[in-house]
């Protein structure tokens, strides 16, 4: 791998090379320098080196003043590992705003001085700038050149959908964790329990890869993160199921036609009050599946029972239509979705259209309106009783235009997606399923990745939305939420819902004890928030099967839903590597 710095970008800031050492940003800070094409940058990288070790950072230097910067760059940037902010020196000291940037986007972690106004804090898609300093906001748009070239995957392609316990922050310490492992480019990485694929994405980068999890959509969320898409080819597919998209769009809107006319004049009116308070009665009367009254031409549980019996007029999905509109989705938006499933589900079966239905699901995870970024209930369950400032986000919201996001967001994870080296590849969940599927030569090195529950909630349950736009298989609708039920085998039942934190332990020893017996390495990912005792579940291994052990640990910030305060936690990376010795009964 080469410095991802040009020539003309190439930090010599002590400060700054000194935390790329401690990430591991390779070759910047490699022991003979770094690879560029100009001899004088050779010089200025070779006289300062900075090499990771696993205390710290290993100094060398020839240039006295450069030296006498390190040691306080070193000591200040091993802090920065305890905090959640850094503390920058103050001006004139400081470093320039393009500097904090980096050093916000390397570290993942909010950057300002002791008497700043301005306080960098790094998001999904980028950097939030809080200052009430205008020229501190204006410098830090300047540094959107330095923020994209050095991490080129970060934004758009980096996070395809809201999920519960993602672990894009730590993504850094997992590929660390695995890279002696597997080296460069040799054997393959899967990621048992997906998720949003986060993990998966960031080992495609370097390795095959694998993703399965017991929800569909999650598997379809992991294959968008990977390589395989060109955005020539991105174009040519939209403008393949375009056609079908607006043919169905037409279609399902007839016996809408009073419900979209009566929206689009509330959203795109003039919000004054009595408008907002309209949208809210539009809101709270739009009848939906299972017990909705037929208003107009539009009878939702008629369309349903009709869908469901194949009786529905040729070619029309309505479900999110029928189930969703004003809970979780507009009404023009849920048609937008419905339609966009139609024209998806035209394309023949393979590895494109499973990119198109992953791009919607993550377009859907965009744009609707979630408590928490979940569906597990609706934000209110009755809009009226939203204070006015809600209301106007809500009618913000459910204004956006479905195509164009899906659109644009196709276009941006393709465009990411050019330059993952390896595709990542589903496999059907849950993990016991997935485990008797891997098929590696007995030579290979392979990392089995297992990011599992850490509590009793229940993604299908949460994410019913998502799984339902790919399954489509009009399921019941209880509560508010609309969620399918589980007792009927309608979303899928998780062993982790349980009480008994032993039954826990008992699983993750069992689940290790597979990969091991497989003779592949697994890496645990762990918090003290879980319901398991770490110590049982490594105890519960040993008692099976002997191996060699690894433990990480990894500051971190958790933010829990629903509005909850964040708390900092530790998460825990425990690495089993498989040995040819197995334990003795006493």
């Amino acid at each position: 791998m080469l410095c991802p710095f040009a020539p003309d970008m190439l930090p010599t800031d002590p400060l700054v090379r000194t935390l790329l050492a401690l990430v591991q940003f390779p070759p910047v800070l490699a022991e003979n320098g770094v690879d560029v094409a100009d001899e004088a940058d050779i010089r200025i990288a070779a006289a300062v080196t900075a090499t990771r070790l696993s205390g710290g950072v290993s100094v060398q230097s020839t240039l006295p003043a450069q030296a006498e910067l390190f040691p306080q760059s070193i000591r200040f940037a091993l802090q920065v590992r305890r905090d959640l902010t850094i503390l920058l020196p103050d001006p004139p000291s400081a470093p320039a705003p393009a500097v904090q940037i980096l050093i916000c986007n390397i570290m993942r972690t909010s950057v300002g001085t002791r008497t700043s106004k301005t306080v960098l804090i790094p998001l999904g898609h980028g950097i939030e700038v809080k200052s009430r300093d205008s020229s501190a906001i204006a410098a830090a748009m300047g540094g959107r050149e330095i923020l994209r070239r050095v991490h080129q995957t970060e934004g758009e392609f980096r996070r395809t959908a809201s999920y519960l316990g993602g672990k894009g922050a730590l993504v850094g310490a997992i590929v660390a964790a695995v890279s002696p492992i597997l080296g460069d480019g040799n054997g393959a990485f899967v990621d048992l329990m997906c998720g949003s694929g986060v993990v998966a994405g960031a080992a495609a980068e370097s390795w095959p890869t694998y993703a399965s999890d017991a929800l569909s959509f999650c598997r379809l969320l992991a294959s968008t993160r990977g390589g395989g898409m060109t955005v020539v080819r991105a174009a040519q597919l939209l403008a393949e199921i375009r056609p079908e998209y607006e043919r169905h769009r037409e279609r399902l809107s007839v016996p809408l036609s009073r419900l979209l006319a009566t929206e689009a004049q509330l959203l795109h009116g003039d919000s004054s009050g009595d408008l907002v308070e309209e949208y809210a009665d539009f809101v709270a009367t739009t009848p939906t599946f299972p017990d909705g009254r037929p208003s107009g031409d539009w009878d939702p549980v008629s369309m349903v029972n009709s869908a469901k019996d194949r009786t529905v007029s040729a070619g029309t999905h309505c479900l999110f239509t029928a189930y969703f509109a004003n809970i979780y989705f507009g009404v023009q938006q849920c048609v937008d979705l419905d339609s966009l499933r139609f024209a998806t589900a035209s394309l023949r079966p393979g590895q494109e259209r499973d990119w198109c239905l992953g791009v919607l699901v993550a377009t859907a995870s965009r744009v609707s309106t979630t408590y928490g970024g979940h569906f597990a209930q609706p934000i209110e369950t009755s809009a009226r009783r939203l204070s006015r400032s809600r209301k106007l986000r809500l009618m913000e919201r459910r204004s956006r235009p479905v195509w164009r996001e899906y659109e644009a967001r196709f276009k941006a994870i393709a465009r990411d997606s050019e330059r993952i080296e390896f595709d990542v590849e589903g496999i059907e969940g849950p993990w016991r399923t997935a485990l008797d599927a891997l098929r590696f030569a007995p030579n290979d090195s392979v990392v089995v990745y297992v990011d599992p529950p850490y509590t009793r909630e229940e993604h299908s349950r949460y994410y019913h939305v998502l799984e339902t736009l790919v399954r489509y298989d009009y399921p019941s609708a209880q509560g508010s939420g609309r969620v399918p039920n589980k007792t009927k085998g309608e979303r899928f039942a998780t062993e982790f819902f349980t009480r008994k934190r032993e039954r826990v332990e008992a699983i993750l020893s069992s689940i290790v004890q597979q990969v091991l017996d497989g003779g592949h390495s697994c890496l645990l990912s762990y918090s003290t928030t879980g319901k398991a005792r770490l110590s049982r579940v490594i105890e519960g291994v040993a008692s099976r099967v002997t191996y060699k052990l690894s433990l990480f640990a990894v500051p971190h910030v958790h933010i829990g839903h629903g509005g909850a305060s964040p708390r900092q936690v530790q998460e825990y990376l425990v690495r089993f590597d498989p040995t040819s010795s197995r334990p003795t009964d006493a």
